[in-house]
């Protein structure tokens, strides 16, 4: 069977059910109180094809990225980073 599928086909299908998967996480955690935009992290804001499958499932809001927060996406790991620092001197789960 996998040798009458195309590579491009199996990426295809992969990047739809993490599109699905992302959509469905998302709807369960904020449940009744969707926001107006969710959160895209990781790589996934550099694949169009995933943020465009993502915005069909999430029709009613916006995928938003760190840089829509005013962090740069190649900083977001550091930033990330420096928040568990600050919680965990704080002494709040991070």
């Amino acid at each position: 069977m996998a040798k009458r599928i195309t590579k491009e086909d199996i990426i295809a299908t992969a990047t739809a059910f993490t599109a699905v998967t992302i959509a469905d996480a998302y709807r369960r955690f904020f449940a009744e109180n969707a926001p107006r935009g969710y959160p895209l992290a990781a790589a996934g804001p550099q694949n169009k094809t995933l943020v465009k499958l993502l915005q069909r499932e999430l029709s009613k809001s916006k995928i938003l990225t760190t840089g829509d927060f005013g962090i740069n996406p190649d900083a977001k790991e550091a930033v990330s980073f420096a928040i568990l620092a600050w919680a965990a001197i704080k002494k709040n789960p991070g």
